[in-house]
């Protein structure tokens, strides 16, 4: 077992010594970037629908993460515990400052939900007075929206009314954090 120490939200993780954590930061592009790993990965199959993506004006995630694993395994936790080796990548689109941090710390809680284990977040929360009553049912998404907060409240603590970029996510965050009373604490 080996510890990967995670940038934004600075939570330090226990995993398995053939799980590979690459820390991609800050990207100008998020489709070409997730291209040049498939390329690195000698993944073709998925090109298409990045094209597709691309050409479709759809609105693109803020960040990433992407994981590479033998194609015999149906997901890295399963390719883990087979002692194959699992790369999972992490980046966001290059912004403002407090955009890159929130997007980093969603991305990463994704590491952290599925490598398993302790989970740090509720307790990280609890540090800047969140309630985190009914954390564990929420969806993950929200809980990586809930880490995306809790990066930018570690990194800029004297920010008390951080802005959030609102959707549907953010939407869900926001009401779990009002029905514990959160929001009442100005956050």
């Amino acid at each position: 077992m080996k510890k990967i120490k995670l940038y934004a939200t600075s939570f330090e993780i226990e995993s398995s010594d053939n799980l590979y954590y690459h820390d991609d930061g800050v990207v100008e592009n998020i489709i070409g970037h997730t291209s040049e790993l498939f390329r690195k990965y000698n993944i073709t199959s998925c090109n298409h629908l990045l094209k597709k993506v691309s050409d479709s004006r759809l609105p693109f995630p803020a960040g990433r993460t992407v994981s590479f694993f033998n194609q015999k395994y149906n997901s890295w936790k399963e390719a883990l515990d087979d002692n194959a080796e699992v790369n999972v990548h992490t980046f966001v689109l290059r912004s403002d400052k407090k955009t890159e941090i929130y997007c980093r710390g969603h991305e990463e809680y994704h590491l952290v939900s599925d490598n398993g284990g302790p989970d740090p977040l509720p307790k990280a929360l609890k540090t800047f007075g969140i309630n985190t009553e009914g954390f564990e049912q929420l969806p993950e998404e929200i809980k990586c929206e809930a880490s995306g907060l809790y990066s930018l409240l570690r990194k800029y603590p004297s920010d008390k009314s951080p802005r959030l970029r609102i959707n549907p996510n953010t939407r869900m965050l926001l009401q779990w954090l009002e029905k514990n009373g959160n929001l009442r604490r100005g956050i």
